[in-house]
């Protein structure tokens, strides 16, 4: 009988034991999944930032050339490549006043600019003697410019349904802080991207305030 009794008290202290478990487990699983999702909300902030200079060489652009959003004109896609090259100087070798990129870190450019991006159109349609390209070295050359007295910031984001974003940009002018311009983007998820940019323009609109 004692053993018997010995025996039930074992059995009720695995039980106990397992309990103790697995309520821990599913707490460690809870915060572990906390966690995670903290991590994307995040990642994605991070990642729309990281986006930042290139809808400020969009907005630019299609102000100051007086273009609509349409990267699937080589005419627009390289000169929106171009205002987004003075972002790119870490990749870059200075030659006097001309930038040159390697064709990689171009095509992780215009691979952003575009999320219907297919390669690189010819360069020679480019009507623009600060847009190039060196055979000999296989770069990209592009002329120096001054941006001005402008600057960009984000107004606000937020993350859809299908996993694409919508973001607002304000263009503003720094020695008033007048606002230039507006700018509306879509971003969609840029698969299987190596380089910095993990999103990618499917859609730009801007409001010009000036």
């Amino acid at each position: 009988m004692k053993r018997k009794w010995i025996a039930l008290m074992m059995a009720a202290m695995m039980l106990a034991g397992v309990s103790g478990c697995a309520g821990k487990s599913a707490q460690k699983v809870e915060e572990s999944s906390q966690a995670e999702s903290e991590t994307i909300i995040e990642d994605v902030e991070a990642n729309v930032e990281q986006m930042l200079p290139l809808t400020d060489a969009v907005m630019c652009c299609l102000l100051e050339q007086g273009y609509t959003y349409t990267p699937e004109d080589p005419q627009v896609l390289w000169r929106m490549i171009y205002y987004v090259t003075p972002e790119c100087s870490d990749q870059a070798v200075i030659d006097g006043d001309v930038m040159e990129l390697p064709v990689s870190a171009v095509e992780e450019i215009a691979a952003a600019l575009y999320s219907g991006y297919q390669g690189l159109p010819d360069i020679s349609v480019v009507q623009d003697d600060r847009i190039g390209y060196n055979a000999e070295k296989d770069v990209y050359r592009f002329g120096l410019g001054d941006r001005g007295l402008s600057d960009y910031e984000m107004m606000n984001f937020a993350t859809n349904e299908d996993g694409s974003v919508t973001m607002k940009v304000r263009l503003f002018d720094v020695t008033d802080d007048t606002t230039i311009c507006e700018g509306t983007f879509v971003l969609q998820p840029n698969g299987g991207a190596d380089g910095p940019y993990k999103y990618a323009i499917s859609a730009a609109e801007i409001d010009a305030k000036l």
